[in-house]
């Protein structure tokens, strides 16, 4: 987006972008308009960006005089983007007053924290999460790990979840975030989140549009680096956010990747053979009874589980 000759097509984002500012602010907004924000912010990930520029116009036009005398000077729609760089300009943005947490958990560690803004947010094991909260938006980095986020309601300062160029977008919801080595899931609890790739997995997309998706309770968004899409599936809500509980639950996964998540929640590693990685499991596992699981597993599978050698648990192939 430009500050100078907008396209018809800036203009009309601009234009919407305004009238979604003025119905974020009233007091009295009628049922559903949060979930139709949301649905229009996932549609394109520049309607979010136009969002806050208008947002950051609007609160610049609120204190001081000279603010006044532009907001009746640039009366046209089709001018906003000329606001935009004299808002710019005379340093209104610096005005955030930015505040920062840092959350870092190690393995077989959770944290529940409440965040600047009112939200919370309970981070699983070896993970770490980034928020910066400002005036204008929230914005947060989950570098690793996994992150159930209950989202204080804040239809002004959108709640923004960046995770392996990925961006969750919100106003007030509860939706969790996990990243694997290839993978980036979403999955919404409550209310709606627009789920949209970042400029490095579109790039990588090779000029492919990867579509942006607002995403409703019980839906579940995967994005892979491996091949640049949406993939969005049904689940079951409190299936997904059980780790909470100390419970986790899976149907036909692979037994390595079963055994790579419960690595997490525990202080000792467990180790599949490689002769064991085709095998797939369906159940659950409570990471405060590892021993029943194991001792389950030998009767499941033709397996046998060697304790304390020199890679802590390993799970192998019964011998005849």
């Amino acid at each position: 987006m430009t500050t100078s000759n907008p396209s018809p097509e800036e203009i009309r984002r601009l234009h919407e972008a305004g009238e979604w500012v003025q119905k974020m602010r009233r007091s009295d907004q009628p049922d559903g308009e949060i979930e139709a924000w949301i649905e229009w912010c996932g549609r394109d990930a520049r309607n979010l960006a136009a969002f806050e520029r208008m947002q950051e116009v609007w609160l610049g036009f609120g204190s001081p005089p000279r603010a006044r005398q532009l907001r009746r000077r640039y009366l046209s729609v089709g001018l906003a983007a000329s606001v935009l760089g004299l808002v710019g300009a005379s340093g209104w943005l610096m005005v955030q007053y930015p505040r920062t947490q840092v959350f870092d958990t190690s393995s077989g560690v959770e944290i529940h924290e409440t965040l600047a803004d009112g939200s919370h947010v309970d981070l699983a094991p070896g993970s770490h999460l980034r928020a910066g909260m400002s005036w204008f938006r929230r914005e947060l980095w989950l570098d690793r790990g996994e992150a159930y986020f209950v989202v204080a309601r804040s239809t002004l300062r959108p709640f923004v979840v960046h995770a392996n160029d990925v961006t969750a977008t919100a106003a007030g919801t509860a939706f969790d975030v996990r990243t694997e080595p290839q993978d980036t899931v979403v999955t919404v609890i409550e209310g709606r989140v627009a789920v949209a790739p970042g400029a490095g997995l579109v790039g990588a997309a090779r000029g492919r549009a990867v579509a942006s998706f607002s995403a409703g309770v019980g839906q579940q968004v995967t994005v892979s680096r491996v091949v640049p899409a949406l993939r969005v599936v049904t689940v079951d809500p409190e299936r997904v956010a059980s780790w909470r509980d100390g419970v986790l639950q899976f149907i036909g996964e692979p037994l390595p990747q079963v055994v790579g998540e419960l690595n997490r929640f525990i202080p000792q590693t467990i180790v599949v053979s490689s002769a064991l990685q085709g095998a797939r499991f369906t159940g659950t596992v409570s990471t405060q009874r590892v021993q029943d699981w194991l001792d389950a597993l030998k009767q499941i599978y033709s397996v046998e589980v060697v304790k304390e050698n020199s890679n802590g648990i390993e799970i192998l192939p019964r011998k005849n």
